[in-house]
This record gives C-alpha cells, structure tokens and sequence, in this order.
C-alpha cells in the first residue's frame, strides 16, 4: 500500500471518530402535555372570573399546539389571534406586548406568516431555555389577555426552575 493510502484510511477512521463522537441527536426541553393543560386552564378560569370570554392556545417549544381552549362564549376569531400570539412569541423569544413595543413610528413588524403584535402572548421558559408559550385573545384588550396567562404561568413556575 502506498502511504497516500494509508493516509487516506487513516483520516477517514479519525473523520469517523470525531463524528461518533458528536451529538447527532439533541433532547431539546419542551412544554409537557399536564403542564400546557394545567397552565391553559388556569388562564382560562383567571379570565372567567374577570367576566372574559377567550381562547388560551399553548404551544411546545417546536411551535407545535400541545392545548387549545375555547370558552363557551369566545368568538370565533379569538382562536386564530390566540395561535398567532402564541406563534410570535416563540418565534421571537419575548412576550408580545414588548414585541409590539418595537414597532413604533414607520417602523412596521416583518411581513411574515402568522405574526402579530397584539399583547397576551408569553414565552414559556425554563432558566434560559424557552420550552413553549402560551397566546390568550378575548379580553377586552391585550392587557388583560396577557394578565390572563400570568396568572396561569404562575401555577407552573415552580416546574420551571
């Protein structure tokens, strides 16, 4: 065998070391299942007891929808504002009531799908690890909304830690 050869294997054999070495598989913290029901139901009957009909949508860390509940009286199109509120405060790491802060003047926010800046969505953290968020619409106004879903991540704060 010439060394060129053995060079080669041998730089292939490390390469694939190195690579069995690395993660190929990541275990990302996420939102549990009782946890999204129990914080959504808390938001929910926080905002009964003001006297507000709303939908309380609770997404994993993924974006994927673990809880969705719709007050017997909340109007239809409180689902989708609560996704949305939901969405974009995953998306961008931060309650949507600061988000919305940013746009201000001729500032406007990005053109995406799904995107809001209406106030009642909250991220749900874990230390610095975002783990899923919860979106509220109903109230009226974002305010209330996300007073809301504070008192329903309340109940699961200590989860969090």
């Amino acid at each position: 065998m010439s060394i060129r050869i053995i060079a080669f294997a041998a730089a292939v054999t490390l390469s694939s070391q190195a690579f069995a070495q690395s993660s190929v598989l990541i275990s990302p913290r996420t939102i549990s299942l009782d946890a999204a029901h129990q914080v959504a139901k808390a938001t929910l009957d926080a905002c009964r007891k003001n006297g507000f009909n709303v939908t309380v949508i609770v997404l994993d860390r993924n974006g994927r929808t673990r809880v969705t509940l719709h007050d017997d009286n909340a109007n239809p199109h409180t689902v989708e504002n609560a996704r949305r509120k939901a969405y974009t405060s995953l998306t961008f790491r931060v309650n949507t009531m600061e988000y919305g802060k940013r746009f201000t003047g001729d500032a406007r926010p990005p053109m995406l799908e799904g995107i809001t800046t209406a106030a009642g969505g909250m991220v749900i953290r874990a230390g610095n690890d975002v783990v899923g968020s919860i979106g509220v619409s109903g109230a009226p106004g974002g305010d209330k909304d996300q007073a809301c879903a504070e008192v329903g991540l309340a109940t699961i704060a200590d989860g969090l830690k």
